[in-house]
């Protein structure tokens, strides 16, 4: 893992490579039920309607950022399901890579945060998870977002949102938030639930999904006017 969380320190260097235009990207962090995709989906559907028709679209990066990862580096979809979003069992991964399965550990986030940065990079990104808030914070591109809410807020929207029993909904959010706080301590050192490692951290039942998105567009908006990130 040394010679991953080097490379990773190594983009705090990296610098957004500007051609004759400026394209903002969002990275996303989110507690489970907070409310991530919902946000991410409403705010690229509202950049999307006000960006200008000559520039990129405006892309969500979810769950597809996996396929985006493995064409990027020439894998087969078939190792897919060895880039879950939390910490793999080192003898466990130690036997698949032997057995030729998939990459080694530090080769998939490598491989993972590249991508990121590329994206992130050509701009008008919006990246969910896998630490993107992490590895972007070089980037002078970028708007870093935290969601947040209250246990009872999150399960609701969990079983609406999954269409779970209540006990089903408690086990996917405490296994998702481990999971989630693994991934960021295990590969990246950091502790997700550290408020100064984002811009903005909103607490979506207080203000609501809309709310949310359109707080993150003004924040867009702004880092757009003024070109980049101060200092």
């Amino acid at each position: 893992m040394g010679k991953c969380r080097a490379y990773i320190e190594s983009q705090g260097s990296v610098k957004v490579l500007k051609n004759t235009s400026f394209y903002p990207s969002v990275a996303f962090s989110r507690q489970a039920g907070a409310g991530g995709l919902v946000v991410a989906r409403l705010l690229v559907d509202y950049l999307e309607e006000h960006r200008k028709r000559t520039e990129p679209a405006w892309t969500l990066f979810d769950r597809n950022l996996v396929h985006q990862i493995l064409e990027d580096h020439d894998l087969p979809r078939s190792i897919e399901k060895f880039y879950p979003e939390d910490v793999r069992s080192e003898l466990e991964s130690t036997v698949e890579e032997m057995l030729g399965l998939h990459p080694s550990t530090a080769t998939m986030v490598e491989q993972t945060s590249k991508t990121i940065i590329k994206l992130a990079n050509k701009g008008h990104a919006v990246l969910v998870g896998r630490g993107a808030n992490i590895i972007t914070h070089g980037l002078n591109n970028m708007i870093h977002v935290r969601l947040v809410a209250p246990l009872d807020f999150r399960l609701k929207h969990i079983k609406q949102f999954y269409s779970l029993s209540t006990s089903e909904g408690l086990a996917y959010i405490n296994q998702a938030d481990r999971a989630r706080a693994r991934y960021v301590k295990r590969y990246f050192s950091r502790n997700i639930e550290d408020p100064l490692q984002y811009d903005l951290v909103i607490n979506t039942a207080t203000i609501g999904f809309e709310a949310a998105a359109g707080l993150i567009a003004t924040a867009v908006a702004a880092l757009e006017a003024g070109q980049g990130r101060a200092g």
